[in-house]
């Protein structure tokens, strides 16, 4: 895999698809550390923890509508879909993980920037006996355990009525936001934009992160 980095052009589509697939692996699948944000008291299963949020929304700055689990967001502009056989690498990349806490990329965009997103589910999230804020913590101590040392901001959000755990890192190389929503199946949302172009990125990702909103369970979802 090394020696193919070093001979691909970096217009190559594969090139694109093996990068995709390590942004997915460090970023998607081992993100959180230790943080010092409240957590909900889950003995108590309480809902007040999750602070109401809104996002300034330009909609000037957003572009492809994304439907999945009841919930409808649009990515920022000029982040394109992915070709079909990038978010397959993807998708290849998250297979490898077996644990209960498995993602299964459903969208991915990206920029000419090299920022990227990637909407995914849980598919073995088994919710039955538990509330959503019971659930996130034990997702956040699995990524905790992987990515020991890390540091990262945590908050817990309800976003258009939506309940969300969002972790936020950042490092001089990346910034980074994942979301977990409180969807039919839980969701991923996963920002991760260059440092160097995040200035010019931020009110795009916000009006995203503002954008999202519980879809009538009429509505038809839209996946790749």
């Amino acid at each position: 895999m090394t020696r193919c980095l070093h001979t691909w052009s970096r217009s190559d589509p594969r090139w694109i698809g093996v990068v995709f697939a390590a942004v997915l692996l460090a970023g998607l699948l081992s993100m959180l550390s230790c943080s010092d944000a409240k957590r909900p008291d889950v003995r108590a299963e309480r809902d007040d923890v999750f602070e109401q949020l809104s996002f300034e929304v330009d909609t000037s700055l957003l572009g492809d509508t994304v439907r999945l689990e009841g919930i409808e967001f649009r990515v920022p502009r000029g982040w394109k879909r992915v070709e079909p056989m990038i978010l397959r690498a993807i998708r290849q990349a998250a297979g490898r993980d077996t644990s209960r806490h498995r993602l299964f990329p459903e969208a991915a965009h990206a920029h000419s920037n090299g920022s990227v997103f990637v909407a995914s589910r849980f598919p073995n999230a088994n919710r039955a006996d538990v509330s959503f804020s019971s659930w996130a913590i034990t997702v956040g101590e699995a990524y905790r355990v992987a990515r020991a040392g890390m540091e990262l901001k945590e908050a817990w959000l309800s976003l258009g009525g939506i309940e969300a755990l969002q972790l936020y890192s950042g490092d001089q190389k990346t910034v980074h936001f994942k979301l977990l929503l409180n969807a039919g199946v839980p969701l991923s949302l996963d920002y991760t934009v260059p440092t160097s172009a995040w200035e010019g990125e931020v009110h795009g990702v916000e009006s995203s992160l503002g954008s999202i909103r519980r879809l009538p369970a009429t509505d038809e979802e839209v996946r790749e």
